[in-house]
């Protein structure tokens, strides 16, 4: 997985910067980030900038140094947060593409020479893919609703409709529908939503960790509009 880029650098410790600061408590908070795998963590920039912008920068040296180790753990989330996510995530569609497959060949087995049949019966015999939930925070993205699987192959709750194809025409449908999602070239792929949606969150990390790693270099060069 390629690392977010960080175009901005933290302030170097300077000497003389510093040393005018007085040293204030002993030990200022360092923030961490221990949830960052989940995919509903929010990239929000550490709440030191935000105490510092509001103080018009930042009052001790030591406040400076735990901020600064701060951003370097908010920019090393962000990092994380995008190789945990991009990583479950694919993981989730790769089972998703291997139950879609393997509930067409069912189809195709249990309905060969025939042109019409239950389609209640087909289900039971082919229970289809159990899609797991995951969160995709990408507006109009295929993975959204069941990381983009065929309705037609979905696994199907009690008393909900059962898309499964009941006749040969609506499985020929379904057997299209799959060949698309399961192959890397095809445009409504999953591979294709994949990979558009990571493209997507690798943006927005690197957003978040170049603005914050600003925000900082803005605070403590004692900007009055960070």
């Amino acid at each position: 997985m390629r690392p977010i880029l960080v175009w901005a650098t933290l302030l170097a410790l300077v000497s003389g910067v510093v040393a005018c600061m007085p040293t204030g408590r002993s030990t200022w908070p360092v923030e961490t980030y221990p949830n960052v795998c989940e995919p509903t963590w929010v990239a929000i920039e550490p709440s030191c900038i935000t105490f510092a912008r509001v103080r018009g920068g930042f009052a001790y040296g030591d406040e400076f140094s735990a901020c600064r180790i701060s951003v370097n753990s908010f920019v090393d989330a962000t990092n994380r947060h995008l190789q945990c996510v991009s990583g479950d995530l694919l993981t989730a569609i790769n089972q998703a593409i291997s139950d879609s497959v393997d509930t067409i060949e069912c189809y195709l087995r249990q309905t060969e020479g025939q042109r019409s049949w239950d389609k209640d019966q087909l289900r039971r015999v082919c229970p289809g893919a159990d899609v797991p939930s995951f969160y995709i925070d990408m507006p109009g993205s295929d993975l959204a609703s069941r990381l983009g699987v065929p309705n037609c192959v979905v696994s199907t709750p009690v008393a909900s409709y059962n898309f499964a194809p009941g006749d040969i025409f609506s499985l020929e449908r379904c057997l299209d529908e799959v060949e698309e999602y399961s192959r890397g070239f095809a445009f409504l792929s999953a591979q294709n939503s994949y990979d558009e949606y990571v493209a997507h969150l690798r943006r927005k990390m690197s957003m978040a960790a170049n603005d914050a790693v600003t925000s900082f270099n803005c605070v403590a060069g004692g900007g009055t509009l960070c």
